[in-house]
């Protein structure tokens, strides 16, 4: 139902987000409404009306007709990803991106809807396919939103396409199937398209995303081995990420505190824990920052003879990335209760550990229900035979794939 109410701001006109569709009669209508909602001022989350507006926006992008509302559903996505993007719905990020870029490619576009267009394909779709495991197809997204920024002279869509592809190369690198010199190479793209990124962004005076830079910079140094290089990277984070509020800063927080977990564990915990005293936080993005360090801080209580307390924080890292629909990221911690089961020997773990995360833990499950249906004691069970965890694994892919389907 569309309806007009009163803030102390300004007066909105609302379209319920449960509506399939809009009536044909107010199309005219809801292509005003829209580019009054694109037309409010860059998104801050301090502003509740805005963001109350972002759903509506999206959903009059959806329904207003392209061809005559083309250049406001085109910079739908730029004016709104924040808000988006700490509701945590993926989904619905992916789709503004996706109506955005086909607004943008109406004939007679112009240079800023050819922006809008790699906006939504770095900050949008690569976005989305990064945080969804789909790495090689966001490295595309990223590479195409680069060209594009490139062509028409845009130096800041060009920044964060090099900053978003360092941090895309280094998780590469980290996936299990990268190896020995395919992971060091992949480590030296990350690193050379960080230090551009710098460049650029120290030449546009953007001294907060210069500072991320050097903290994605640390990241892939502590992932070769460079350990003084990671350390000065992420001490010049530290110069520039100054607001103890920003999920940038608590994310140097989380990379501090790996920098010292393997020499010095239990002060890597409490850089942890000092992460999660700000997690009074309804933002998603910030979440996601808090779920990883549960993750990262169970994986050095668990050295410390803490098992229980670790075992807590893993079940509270997956819990969060489920209820963000982060199934991708869960699996991580997933992995780690399952491989402390009992159901699980030394042997079994050894193995699953060469497939991919979300592969390892269905298999435990399947294990598990199997033992369920054939309960043996644990004392008197041989370890799991590799041709029955090897026969698990079609299973587990094809449930994955009918859980998963791709957006």
């Amino acid at each position: 139902m569309l309806s007009q109410s009163g803030t102390a701001w300004s007066n909105f006109w609302t379209l319920s987000p449960t509506e399939s569709q809009a009536p044909r009669q107010l199309r005219q209508l809801v292509q005003l409404s829209l580019l009054y909602s694109t037309s409010l001022p860059t998104a801050r989350t301090q502003f509740p009306p805005r963001r109350r507006q972002a759903p509506n926006a999206a959903l009059l992008a959806e329904h207003a007709d392209i061809r005559v509302a083309s250049v406001d559903i085109s910079r739908t996505f730029r004016t709104i990803q924040s808000f988006l993007k700490s509701s945590g719905d993926k989904r619905l990020v992916l789709d503004v991106a996706r109506r955005s870029i086909a607004a943008s490619k109406v004939s007679g576009r112009t240079p800023t809807q050819t922006e809008d267009e790699a906006i939504a394909l770095i900050c949008g779709v690569s976005w989305v396919y990064q945080r969804t495991g789909r790495l090689p197809e966001a490295i595309t997204e990223a590479d195409i939103s680069l060209q594009l920024g490139q062509d028409i002279g845009s130096d800041k869509n060009t920044a964060f396409c090099h900053k978003c592809k360092g941090r895309l190369m280094r998780m590469q690198s980290e996936k299990h199937d990268h190896k020995g010199h395919e992971s060091a190479a992949l480590l030296r793209d990350s690193t050379r398209h960080l230090l551009k990124a710098i460049n650029y962004f120290t030449g546009l005076k953007m001294a907060a995303e210069v500072g991320d830079c050097y903290s994605l910079l640390g990241r892939t140094y502590l992932a070769a081995g460079q350990r003084p290089e990671a350390r000065a990277a992420l001490a010049e984070a530290n110069k520039r990420l100054l607001d103890q509020s920003n999920k940038d800063y608590l994310d140097l927080q989380i990379a501090i505190g790996d920098l010292v977990a393997r020499t010095n564990p239990r002060t890597a915990e409490g850089q942890y824990t000092s992460v999660l005293m700000n997690t009074h936080n309804d933002d998603a993005q910030k979440s996601e920052i808090f779920a990883r360090a549960y993750l990262r801080r169970g994986k050095v209580r668990a050295p410390l003879g803490e098992e229980a307390r670790a075992l807590a924080d893993f079940h509270r890292a997956a819990g969060i990335w489920h209820s963000l629909q982060d199934h991708y990221a869960a699996d991580f911690a997933d992995w780690e209760i399952e491989k402390k089961a009992t159901y699980l020997d030394s042997g079994a773990v050894r193995l699953l550990e060469t497939y991919p995360h979300d592969v390892r833990v269905r298999v435990a499950y399947l294990v598990k229900d199997s033992l369920q249906t054939r309960p043996v004691a644990m004392s008197q069970r041989s370890p799991l035979p590799d041709a029955f965890l090897l026969g698990l694994v079609p299973e587990a892919r094809g449930l994955l794939a009918t859980e998963r389907p791709k957006w």
